[in-house]
């Protein structure tokens, strides 16, 4: 019989209303999913948790969500061309690292797409540099390609080496229709990602890590997306890809709500928008 316990209810998946209950048992937590009507539910009294341990709950309830659907197949298949962007500055010291997002290899042949506010540093200092880690590890050093106008928050940028990016897995750019109920989202918030050992850790001192992308589940809502299954949003998402079930990237992440009754839902900026090279 469980004694007396702390229970902890973290908001995982906005949209759906899930949340995780952690009972604390002689110093072992066991977990258990809860659903809740209301709308997520946020715990004041309990131990923090790290971003890491709660994207690694969030990952195997995705895992479950995606049983024998054909988002599994998606997702498998889009993991190896979603990569980490990261921009440094130079200076006497060495270089250091401004920023960092998702973005996904787009097109043939592939350019990186992502969010422009992610290359802020890059469009306005002549010493910033970006690199795309891919999902292997390699670094690729990027430049920008185009930026969109009027603040639309999209970039493309392409390698400084002529070719470095050809060959590789890449997804081709698509439409959302009525159909699409359901949408596949993909990144690295917080710089996190899946290890080969299927661990959730962070990159930010092994920039060569191979690391998996984390995902979500959206589904439309309104002019924004709301998430129904994983991890809720965090940064490091922007640019990262939206994916419809044909394996097509529709979008990518702007931005999202903090606070408030839209909190949790996505913003994108369609790949219709995009200028293709």
């Amino acid at each position: 019989m469980i004694r007396k316990a702390g229970l902890i209810l973290v908001s995982l998946a906005l949209g759906a209303g899930l949340c995780f209950a952690y009972l604390q048992h002689s110093g072992a937590f066991h977990r258990q999913a809860l659903s809740i009507d209301s709308g997520p539910s946020l715990a004041t009294d309990y131990p923090v948790f790290s971003p890491y341990q709660q994207y690694a709950v969030s990952q195997r309830l995705l895992d479950n969500y995606l049983q024998d659907d054909v988002l599994a197949e998606v997702l498998e298949a889009a993991k190896p061309s979603v990569v980490r962007i990261k921009v440094y500055l130079k200076q006497s010291g060495g270089a250091f690292q401004t920023a960092y997002g998702s973005g996904v290899l787009m097109g043939s042949p592939p350019v990186v797409l992502t969010a422009a506010h992610v290359l802020t540093a890059l469009q306005n200092d002549p010493s910033a540099e970006a690199v795309a880690v891919l999902a292997d590890g390699r670094n690729v050093p990027i430049e920008l390609l185009e930026v969109g106008s009027d603040g639309a928050d999209w970039a493309t940028l392409s390698p400084t080496k002529a070719g470095a990016l050809d060959g590789l897995p890449s997804l081709m750019p698509g439409r959302r229709d009525s159909t699409d109920d359901r949408l596949l989202v993909l990144g690295y918030p917080a710089q996190a990602g899946v290890d080969k050992d299927g661990n959730v850790v962070a990159d930010a001192t092994k920039s060569e890590q191979a690391l998996a992308p984390l995902g979500l589940v959206a589904a439309p809502h309104g002019n924004s997306l709301r998430v129904i299954a994983g991890m809720p949003p965090a940064g490091g998402m922007s640019g990262g890809p939206v994916i419809n079930l044909r394996g097509q990237v529709v979008g990518n992440v702007h931005g999202w709500a903090h606070t408030g009754d839209t909190r949790g839902q996505l913003f994108t900026v369609a790949v219709t928008e995009v200028e293709q090279p």
